[in-house]
């Protein structure tokens, strides 16, 4: 009864957001443990500013769970397109630690365009493998 359960478990795609809230909650007791005794404000301890983090990623997450595939699909070469465009215009970015990686969208945060890179990448490169019926060896 255990082994079947176990194995729906790892088939489904509630594993995974099982498997990723179970690292969060280990990676914010740890951080946490070694925070403790530090002083300043709320936002200064690397753990609120984790915790506060958290809630946003979580809505980007489950919005990104529930896009059915075809959307993905049909959508992720433009993607792929101008995230290309993002990272070649280096003038859009803000001048930080002497490199213009970080684009400022109005607010005290930022992003670097290649953290999404990464990602579009991966599902482009799936997209043209599904599309051309080849396998990775």
């Amino acid at each position: 009864m255990i082994q079947l359960f176990l194995q729906k478990f790892k088939e489904s795609t509630l594993s995974i957001l099982a498997i990723a809230l179970f690292l969060t909650g280990v990676g914010l007791i740890t951080l946490k443990s070694i925070s403790t005794g530090h002083e300043g404000n709320y936002f200064q301890q690397s753990f609120y500013k984790q915790l506060f983090f958290l809630l946003p990623a979580l809505i980007v997450f489950l919005i990104a769970f529930f896009i059915p595939r075809h959307t993905i699909h049909r959508y992720i070469y433009g993607l792929y397109g101008f995230m290309i465009l993002l990272i070649l215009i280096p003038f859009l970015g803000e001048e930080i630690a002497s490199t213009y990686r970080w684009i400022r969208i109005g607010l005290p945060f930022g992003f670097q365009p290649s953290e999404f890179a990464k990602w579009i990448v991966v599902i482009a490169l799936a997209r043209y493998l599904s599309d051309h019926n080849l396998e990775m060896n």
